[in-house]
């Protein structure tokens, strides 16, 4: 995955979880554009989903992005997240987005865009973050 200057993102590879954001399953071994996603930041990538910061401060997810509402999708779904983003990242196994920001648990604890703590990284949970500012 690549993001260019121009805010596009192009993919290519397997594609076995719709991770390419083209609307298929279908690996490609060349580099094409995710289609209706421009204004990009920042992307993060990883085994099963992608995800894409927006310069309006929405967040594009697609293939297996763990996320309610969104779940499993082969093109980018657009989110606001409730608090502001300011980074996403992303590691090898990528089930469910978290968020960094400042926590309204009362134990302190950084919380992502569901609630849960987003230090929490059992097997379950994910490995990608999306940060607010501080």
């Amino acid at each position: 995955m690549a993001l260019k200057n121009d805010g596009t993102v192009w993919t290519w590879g397997s594609n076995l979880a719709g991770q390419l954001g083209d609307g298929t399953t279908n690996d490609r071994h060349y580099p094409g554009q995710v289609a209706n996603l421009s204004g990009v930041k920042e992307i993060a990538g990883s085994i099963g989903a992608a995800y894409a910061l927006l310069d309006d401060g929405r967040v594009a997810a697609w293939a297996k992005t763990g996320i309610d509402g969104i779940g499993y999708t082969r093109t980018p779904k657009f989110f606001a997240p409730s608090r502001p983003v300011a980074k996403i990242r992303a590691s090898l196994h990528n089930w469910h987005p978290s968020a960094r920001s400042p926590s309204s648990r009362s134990d302190g604890a950084p919380t992502d865009i569901e609630g849960h703590r987003s230090d929490d990284l059992s097997s379950d949970r994910s490995c990608s973050t999306v940060e607010s500012p501080s």
